[in-house]
This record gives structure tokens, sequence and C-alpha cells, in this order.
């Protein structure tokens, strides 16, 4: 695209079609509640959850049993609001129950120098196993 075929678009629009054109990583912002309320197609790929079917969820659903149990979905939105990020590599889980190797990014949202409520989540699957 040429800069005239970007003027139609706006920042905050361009950078939506970026988003939805990455199909490797999954890219998705969570409320304070960490219910999700955006879902990029890699987050689709990824996952296997359609828009529909996630939006609204608490995204703890990626996380196993023994992980939810624990508390840890929730210890990292604290640990990423307090330090300013949360990053590791660890299980998570698709739709249909398969496990699979993630490295993931969460990242709360600033508005100048005070953090936001919604948080950046990303996350790449590196591998998968079925057990």
């Amino acid at each position: 695209m040429t800069s005239a075929n970007l003027e139609p678009f706006g920042p905050e629009r361009l950078l939506d079609l970026v988003i939805d054109q990455v199909v490797d990583y999954a890219i998705l912002v969570l409320d304070a509640d960490g219910k999700i309320v955006t879902w990029n197609v890699g987050a689709h790929r990824i996952n296997g959850y359609t828009p529909k079917e996630i939006i609204g969820q608490p995204y703890a659903v990626f996380f196993t049993d023994e992980d939810r149990r624990a508390g840890k979905p929730q210890q990292i939105l604290v640990t990423a609001r307090e330090t300013g990020g949360f990053q590791e590599e660890a299980w998570r889980v698709r739709k249909g129950g398969e496990r699979f190797w993630a490295g993931v990014l969460v990242t709360p949202l600033r508005a100048g120098r005070r953090s936001s409520t919604p948080r950046r989540c990303g996350a790449r699957a590196t591998s998968s196993t079925s057990s």
C-alpha cells in the first residue's frame, strides 16, 4: 500500500488491520477481571475459539486445571499490573482440551503514567501434545 492508499484509515484502524493479519501469535485484550475483550485471527488459529465463542469469557480457560486451582491466572494479572508485565513459557489449553507449550506475555495497557485496567495478552504456540 502506498501512503495514498492509507489515507482512508486512521492510525487506530491501521493498527487493527496489522493485528488482524498476525496469524502466528494470539493477540488479545483482557478487561480488569481477566475477561477477553478482543481476539485476533492468530488467537483463533492457535486456541481454536471463534471470537463469538470466546469474547466475554475469562482468559483462565487457556490454563490447565492444575494452574486454575492454584490461582495462577489471577496471580499473573496481579504480577503484570504491579511490575509492568509478565512473561513465561508454560502449558496452555486449546478449545478441544489439547495442551500446547506457549510463550506468553501479559502487559498492562497504559494511558500516560497510570496503568489502565485492560491488559494485552499475547501467546505463541511453540509445540503441542495431546497428553
